[in-house]
């Protein structure tokens, strides 16, 4: 009976030291919070209009230059894209 006894309390305490482990690695692992955006106001708002209301379109080659610095990129990348 005691050997049970103490097998039981072994098994206990591993799962509560595993769980205490797993624990710690969704506190390190998991990703941080996002923060609130912050609200533009007075000039940096107006700027941002200002901006919002003259966007210049990308050239052609400007688009092939990204989608040929993408493929390298995609190329070279050891996870998947």
């Amino acid at each position: 009976m005691g050997g049970n006894l103490f097998f039981v309390l072994c098994v206990m305490w591993d799962i509560s030291y595993i769980s205490a482990v797993i624990n710690n690695l969704k506190t390190t692992i998991m990703a941080r919070p996002i923060a609130p955006t912050p609200t533009l106001k007075g000039i940096e708002a107006l700027r941002f209009m200002e901006k919002m209301d003259n966007v210049q379109p990308v050239s052609k080659e400007r688009k092939e230059e990204m989608k040929r610095n993408y493929e390298l990129a995609k190329s070279r990348a050891t996870f998947p894209l």
